[in-house]
């Protein structure tokens, strides 16, 4: 019994560190820029209206109140040992 419950904790694990890893890939993608967009000459760069300039992942998080506690709340789970039950509950409300 106590042998399977440390099994479905390190599958859990397992299947958690992939979805960080899959959440790392992702966000490393959508910040490097398509090798398929040229860049804009400068006649089109004169031309166009200057574009904003992309808040940081940690500004991000911050402009959604709900998520930005939600997730501290994880955070503070995972560093107290939790119930992975309640880790992944939390991690369902923030999707």
């Amino acid at each position: 019994m106590d042998n399977e419950m440390r099994k479905m904790q390190q599958e859990a694990i397992h299947r958690v560190n992939e979805m960080q890893n899959r959440a790392k890939q992702h966000l490393r993608e959508e910040l490097e820029p398509a090798p398929a967009e040229k860049p804009p000459s400068p006649a089109e760069e004169s031309s166009s209206v200057p574009a904003s300039p992309q808040p940081t992942l940690m500004e991000a998080m911050m402009q959604d109140g709900e998520r930005t506690l939600i997730l501290l709340l994880m955070l503070l789970l995972v560093n107290e040992d939790s119930d992975p039950g309640t880790l992944f509950g939390l991690l369902y409300l923030i999707l």
